[in-house]
């Protein structure tokens, strides 16, 4: 194979298909490119940006999450106060006595 000069169906310009590019596209089954590199990574970022801009532009807006209620409940180890997003039917620990208790293993 022998380096070849094509014609930019975008631009119009020409730009030389390598031997190489010509091996590695017939190896894959690849149809020769129509367009040179310069206008096949525009292209990319063109359509990188329309995707962007639809997923970005189908979601719904969201709405302000109303404030979770919590309740009141008091440490089964060191009797410290604290609120709670659930309401439990076993005595809860707090944070630090429940770490120390899977920490000492």
């Amino acid at each position: 194979m022998q380096d070849t000069t094509l014609t930019c169906g975008a631009c119009s310009g020409s730009f030389v298909f390598t031997a190489s590019e010509q091996a590695y596209y017939a190896e894959r089954g690849f149809q020769f490119p129509k367009r040179c590199r310069s206008c096949r990574q525009a292209r990319r970022r063109g359509r990188r940006r329309s995707q962007q801009s639809s997923i970005s532009g189908s979601l719904p807006a969201m709405k302000p999450m109303a404030p979770r209620e919590t309740y009141p409940a008091s440490c089964v180890e060191c009797g410290e106060d604290m609120k709670i997003p659930f309401r439990l039917q076993s005595p809860p620990r707090c944070p630090g006595c429940f770490c120390e208790e899977y920490s000492a293993g």
